[in-house]
């Protein structure tokens, strides 16, 4: 087994290990969804308070994975992530790691206030994480110039964004990064594909045992926006976002404004199980991620919209 696959077998056995002590402790602190001690949004009226430790699992496991390689390899950063992250994130890899920290610690701020941030607020603690992964990005694709850098900073901004919304189902935001990770960066997918089941073992009238949260999904929208090769994973949440903004601007509410929408929402008001959404709509993205490597991006992201269409259409009321 290459030491890439060794990683990723290590990644998903820590995460699977270490979910439940890490959504006790989560639970201890309040680290919660619905936040305790503020207003509860009315889509999530009745729902059980649910440890939002998923972020903090994929980082435990990530990170335990590197540094026994990096130890096992004499420091060698070859073996970090079971990658040479100098060719996967460029000469300045280092910023790479800032950015996915920065990106965890905005989402924890957001989880833990009561209520979540405003979004004037939000974007706010996002800055310093879009900031260091546009230098990221950057150094990565050889761009130089404020034009450039401004450019890539939207493009970061973007992907958090869209990886936030996408884990308003479960399984959707981790399900569909593990899909275009798995390639470019099988340790971090590992680490995803080790936590899912615990987000997945939803059963009727029960909650799950972790959530993503937001620190969750930021650390998983800078992982995805760091490896362009797993950019196309997030076609399907970018189409879905698109829809459901436009769909609230039509009726009068604000783009950002939540509501249940999204199309993880409309399968699960149509039946569909948690399982069976999640992984409808990990395949969905599965066409955009293999022909972008086969050098087919155009037909791959045609089947993947047709596929989001078919879903969409399966539960129009």
């Amino acid at each position: 087994m290459s030491a890439e696959w060794f990683g990723a077998a290590a990644a998903a056995a820590a995460a699977l290990l270490v979910t439940v002590p890490l959504a006790r402790a989560a639970r201890a602190v309040g680290l919660v969804d619905p936040r305790p001690s503020g207003p509860v949004p009315a889509r999530k009226k009745g729902q059980p308070a649910i440890p939002m430790a998923g972020g903090a699992v994929v980082l435990f496991a990530v990170g335990a994975v590197a540094l026994a390689q990096s130890f096992a390899a004499g420091g060698d950063s070859s073996q970090v992530l079971g990658f040479d992250p100098s060719q996967l994130l460029g000469r300045s890899w280092h910023l790479a790691l800032y950015a996915l920290g920065l990106a965890f610690l905005a989402g924890l701020v957001d989880d833990f206030w009561p209520g979540g941030l405003a979004p004037v607020a939000k974007v706010a603690v996002e800055v310093p994480a879009v900031a260091f992964g546009a230098l990221a990005l950057a150094a990565q694709l050889g761009w130089e110039g404020p034009a450039a850098l401004s450019g890539l900073a939207l493009v970061v901004f973007a992907a958090l964004q869209v990886a936030n919304t996408w884990d308003h189902a479960d399984g959707f935001c981790a399900g569909a990064a593990a899909v275009g990770l798995v390639g470019p960066a099988p340790v971090f997918a590992g680490a995803l594909l080790g936590w899912l089941p615990w987000n997945l073992n939803r059963q009727p009238g029960r909650a799950p045992t972790c959530l993503l949260g937001d620190s969750g999904s930021h650390l998983v929208g800078m992982a995805i926006v760091l490896v362009p090769a797993a950019w196309p994973a997030l076609t399907v949440a970018a189409l879905d976002l698109a829809r459901v903004a436009l769909e609230r601007v039509r009726t009068g509410a604000r783009p950002w404004h939540g509501d249940r929408r999204h199309l993880g929402q409309r399968l699960a008001a149509a039946g569909v199980s948690p399982r069976t959404a999640a992984f409808a709509q990990a395949f969905a993205v599965v066409p955009a991620v293999l022909s972008s490597s086969l050098g087919q991006p155009l037909l791959g992201y045609a089947a993947t919209a047709a596929a989001y269409l078919v879903l969409l259409r399966a539960t129009r009321r």
